[in-house]
């Protein structure tokens, strides 16, 4: 093609949604077309490239990407552009950019500066392109100090996406931003918990359920797991939302395989890891749900993520339960073409999981032997039922004592004795005279009014607490399964074996000669000591855990 065939476009950009408001870049794109008409170019419409809202920071711009592309074509004569710092943030991207007009004979012009441009026009443009680049850093760096000082404030200013169950109003010329429950939405969100927290509840269980009534996600179509597990571990619903809780990873994340197969050419792939939760910042917004239902639903999760079953075909009797001895890693599971359980491997074995290869040598263990190692040891526990009933008991206790009910009414009472300390305090102060009747009331009024919210919680707690000891689910689980033991052991399911075992079994450590069973009922000791010799009963570990040793060669 014969450069006088060749054309002129333009390329304009503002980076922030305020500028576009505010209509920044009409002003750069007229500057730039009264420059071309000028110099006597005719722009056509077509010939026109506009970022609206996208940072000089990065390359990947749809409508720098569409100018890089006609440029490659070699129709383009001039590329116009109001400054060095419009085109991009970064002097190395401007050197690229460059560089890459001037292969496909390409002349890049900036209207702000001189077309004859001598060595020190060229430095001066360097410089400034550095300083540019500097000044972006600083902007970033203001800006996150800023975030931080407002977040330990209390401000929910840089809040920019409400959680689903709220609304964001956002901040005015007299009020900062706030978040306040959305009626509908925080309906959904309770029903989400109370599904969870149910026998049997699972994540795709519950977007199964939420799909099938009819209530739509904010923005998608359907429910997925991975947005309910989303809202599952957000402490904003009990009014604890937390600022700066992740942060850049020191290393870029793995390339998935649209990344793989476009040899890395990827838009962005940055890594976030979670900080440490004594660095995130907490501000108060209106709770959509109790703390008690909020600490259940974690610990449904931590229990699913531990023994879901996954693609499983055909379960096995210690799934989720084997832990290596030596490295503290989960013993995985080998299949056999059958997709049956051949051994329990240590995940620590595996080189292809670690970058300095395997970190544990412990050897893998037949699977059958030592299920029926771990389901004999079950058995005999249950021909004890004096130490079921013991350890129901405890149980109970454990759920009066130390469950989330009880955390949050110790809580409760804290602050109910703080705030009838200020109480004191302000009827002391009126009557030495240093603040007035009028005063007092109107101080003491919201504390009473806390109090009074106060008292009716505990008063809920406390009729929870006497409902859970009454029906305490592991009581009638563990009874079912003795009945069901006592009618026929031989014509119980795996799953039901499994459910059994996980009642009684807490862990099952695997050493390179010996198995551990961590029950949590303590077992007595035999009055056969030949017995006493093969399972002997061992210093327990904890208060709650007991723990008896299956020594036998034929494990592996």
């Amino acid at each position: 093609m014969k450069q006088e065939e060749k054309i002129a476009a333009v390329y304009v950009r503002v980076s922030t949604e305020l500028q576009r408001r505010q209509q920044t870049i009409d002003s750069q794109l007229e500057a730039v077309l009264m420059n071309a008409r000028e110099r006597g170019w005719a722009i056509d419409k077509q010939q026109i490239f506009a970022d609206n809202g996208y940072s000089g920071a990065t390359l990947a711009r749809p409508g720098l990407d569409a100018l890089r592309d006609l440029v490659a074509h070699g129709v383009l004569a001039y590329v116009l552009v109001l400054s060095p710092d419009r085109l991009s943030r970064s002097f190395a991207y401007q050197v690229l950019l460059q560089e890459e007009f001037e292969r496909n004979n390409t002349r890049l012009v900036f209207v702000e500066e001189p077309d004859n441009a001598t060595p020190q026009q060229v430095m001066l443009r360097q410089l400034l392109s550095v300083l540019s680049e500097y000044e972006r850093a600083q902007i970033i760096e203001r800006c996150r100090r800023g975030k931080i000082y407002k977040a330990r404030q209390g401000s929910l200013n840089m809040i920019s996406r409400p959680p689903y169950g709220y609304d964001l109003i956002r901040k005015t010329e007299t009020s900062g931003a706030r978040l306040v429950i959305n009626a509908s939405e925080a309906a959904v969100v309770r029903l989400i918990f109370k599904l969870y927290t149910e026998p049997g509840g699972t994540l795709p269980s519950v977007a199964r359920k939420l799909d099938a009534l009819g209530h739509p996600p904010r923005h998608a179509k359907y429910w997925s797991s991975s947005t309910v597990s989303v809202i599952l571990r957000n402490e904003a619903y009990i009014g604890k939302a937390a600022y700066q809780k992740t942060t850049k990873a020191d290393k870029r994340a793995r390339r998935n395989r649209t990344g793989r197969s476009k040899n890395g050419a990827v838009r962005r792939m940055n890594s976030r890891k979670a900080r440490p939760r004594e660095e995130w910042i907490i501000l108060r917004v209106p709770p959509i749900v109790d703390e008690e239902i909020f600490q259940r639903a974690q610990e449904r999760r931590k229990h699913n993520t531990r023994f879901s079953g996954r693609n499983t075909r055909t379960p096995s009797l210690l799934q989720g339960l084997c832990i290596c001895e030596q490295c503290g890693y989960s013993m995985g599971r080998l299949l056999d073409s059958r997709g049956s359980t051949k051994y329990y491997r240590c995940l620590g074995s595996e080189p292809w999981r670690f970058p300095e290869g395997a970190v544990c040598d412990n050897p893998k263990i037949n699977a059958d032997a030592i299920d029926a190692e771990v389901w004999k040891a079950v058995v005999e526990l249950l021909e004890a039922p004096e130490l079921i009933q013991a350890e129901i008991d405890r149980r109970i206790k454990a759920t009066r004592d130390q469950g989330p009910a009880q955390r949050r009414k110790d809580e409760l009472q804290k602050e109910r004795m703080s705030f009838g300390k200020q109480n004191r305090r302000l009827v002391d102060a009126y009557q030495q005279g240093v603040i007035s009747l009028d005063e007092l009331r109107d101080r003491t009024g919201p504390l009473q009014t806390r109090l009074r919210a106060i008292d009716s919680e505990l008063r809920a707690l406390k009729a929870y607490q006497m409902d859970a000891t009454s029906t305490l689910t592991f009581a009638h689980s563990v009874q079912k399964f003795v009945a069901r033991m006592r009618e026929g052991e031989k014509d119980m399911s795996i799953t039901e074996r499994q459910q059994l075992v996980r009642l009684l079994v807490r862990e099952v450590r695997v050493g390179k000669t010996e198995v551990t069973v961590c029950h949590c009922i303590p077992l007595a000791p035999s009055a056969d000591p030949k017995q006493r010799s093969d399972t002997p009963l061992a210093s327990p570990a904890s208060e709650n855990d007991h723990l008896v040793t299956c020594r036998d060669q034929d494990i592996r």
